[in-house]
């Protein structure tokens, strides 16, 4: 499947607050999940050095494989993206790894999903890091009158890479 993929993040404080509010405006949980993602490179960092991104998620019983394209200009993170449910988790990673990819590092997060004016509101939790909210929609300005509403103001476009090399020590793993 493709889409363009906008979006933001922004680190929470207190996710309890964002719940709560979006409870009180309406917005309808989609469900609570753990999920693995792996990002993938070849050993010469080729994909990162274009700003491309290849990663393999594991959501309950489901395995995505994930391509994006390089970011576009604007306020918000934008990307072309390509996504699509695949077969066996171990048996793709060992394909790949096969085909000569690299894991480049990999993570755990805890995910709420929210549905909220046709856009896509998460909390995630992520082990060591904390929590933080991700709001993806059709639109930037949508982004900024949503993360209003929910009184959210520090909105970034900055990845999960940026904050677990930063703050996880260039480690290349982030497990709860």
């Amino acid at each position: 499947m493709f889409k363009k993929e906008i979006e933001m993040k922004a680190v929470l404080k207190n996710p309890q607050r964002l719940r709560g509010k979006l409870i009180k405006l309406g917005a309808r949980k989609l469900g609570k999940y753990k999920e693995l993602n792996i990002k993938l490179d070849f050993p010469d960092k080729r994909l990162e050095k274009n700003d491309l991104i290849f990663r393999l998620r594991k959501k309950e019983n489901k395995t995505v494989l994930t391509f994006k394209g390089s970011k576009k200009t604007g306020k918000a993170k934008i990307r072309n993206e390509y996504e699509t449910e695949i077969g066996d988790f171990e048996t793709i990673l060992s394909i790949l790894k096969n085909l000569g990819f690299i894991i480049v590092f990999k993570f755990e997060k805890v995910r709420e999903e929210y549905e909220f004016k046709k856009a896509n509101i998460v909390i995630d939790k992520l082990p060591k890091l904390g929590y933080f909210c991700e709001i993806e929609t059709d639109s930037e300005n949508k982004i900024y009158d949503i993360a209003k509403k929910l009184g959210i103001k520090n909105l970034t476009k900055r990845g999960y890479g940026y904050y677990i090399k930063k703050y996880n020590k260039n480690k290349k793993e982030l497990m709860f």
